[in-house]
């Protein structure tokens, strides 16, 4: 039996990668819109939410209280975020509030071409989105004189206001997270035309000083999708990440990592499973990750596993009954 804030997480989960399917599909922005805020309305509400009543479920008779001033989701805290073409919102778990965040669009965060493959705007917030690392595949098709793919990386504040400076790559940025304690960011990178090895794990700090490159990483073929998505840092300043089959850790602010745990070769596929959308605990003892055993461009077949930091101590944190995943 699952209990019930597990469900909860699972539910918003499903919500979340549902919403980034469709934008990743071009469905109609603010149509899109409007269904993502009746959808997680509606699935906040199942986590617990609602009008009033007791533990048990009893009502008091009440419903007047303002809703704002209201938890409604029975001690569910902290924050949703998402992005959606040009714009990024975040969802208060304890209020349901929406505000947009931060308080301009994407385009406006810095002087980007627009090209017919981009740009593609990915902001990777901080927890409690201050800041933000905004990532921008296909930014700019030329750059110091040279017409090529470029991807850019900006740290900007709520407001979008640049707090460093920007970041400019040859096409081939994967995925990139601010650290804890806000100084550096980390970018998975991968091309085969500007680096060899081609895969590399970086660490920037704001002023865009080069601090970690590690660059042990080299596979056959294609390079940038043996990257997945969802690298995460600890309080301490570790790193994990997926590159293939095998989840990496980092000492802290160090690019060189060692593999903890590699997932098991498959006879019906060369690529599943693979783990993706690695997160640190807040302590930095445990790690949660997606264990995908397929995917396609509108769907992702995955169950959730936690492990200690070491590598120790899998298992999955759920099982679905219904079959879907």
């Amino acid at each position: 039996m699952v209990p019930g804030f597990l469900r909860c997480f699972l539910m918003l989960f499903q919500t979340i990668n549902y919403i980034l399917i469709q934008v990743m599909r071009g469905s109609d922005r603010m149509a899109l819109l409007r269904f993502s805020f009746v959808f997680l309305a509606l699935t906040l509400s199942s986590c617990g939410g609602g009008g009033g009543g007791d533990e048990n479920g009893e009502s008091d008779g009440g419903g007047n209280e303002n809703p704002e001033n209201q938890n409604i989701n029975s001690g569910l805290t902290g924050r949703i975020y998402t992005s959606q073409e040009d714009e990024g919102w975040a969802v208060d778990l304890e209020t349901g509030n929406v505000s947009q965040l931060p308080n301009k669009r994407w385009w406006d965060t810095g002087d980007y071409e627009n090209s017919l493959d981009g740009p593609y705007f990915t902001p990777h917030p901080n927890n409690d989105g201050s800041e933000i690392l905004l990532l921008t595949e296909y930014c700019l098709e030329e750059y110091e004189g040279e017409r090529d793919d470029y991807d850019c990386a900006i740290i900007i504040d709520s407001e979008g206001e640049r707090i460093s400076q920007l970041g400019v790559f040859p096409h081939g940025v994967i995925d990139g997270r601010l650290s804890k304690d806000g100084n550096y960011f980390a970018l998975t990178y991968a091309n085969e035309d500007y680096v060899n090895p081609h895969a590399r794990l970086l660490i920037y700090d704001k002023s865009l000083n080069l601090i970690g490159n590690y660059s042990e990483l080299q596979a056959d073929g294609d390079n940038r999708s043996s990257f997945s998505r969802g690298l995460d840092w600890s309080r301490n300043g570790q790193i994990t990440y997926a590159y293939k089959k095998s989840i990496y850790i980092t000492s802290p602010y160090s690019t060189e990592g060692v593999a903890i745990l590699t997932l098991p070769d498959s006879n019906e596929s060369d690529v599943w499973p693979a783990p993706a959308t690695l997160k640190f605990s807040p302590d930095g003892t445990k790690i949660a990750f997606r264990y995908v055993t397929d995917a396609n461009q509108s769907m992702v077949f995955a169950t959730i596993w936690v492990m200690n930091s070491d590598g120790t101590d899998l298992h999955q944190l759920a099982h679905d009954t219904s079959g879907s995943q």
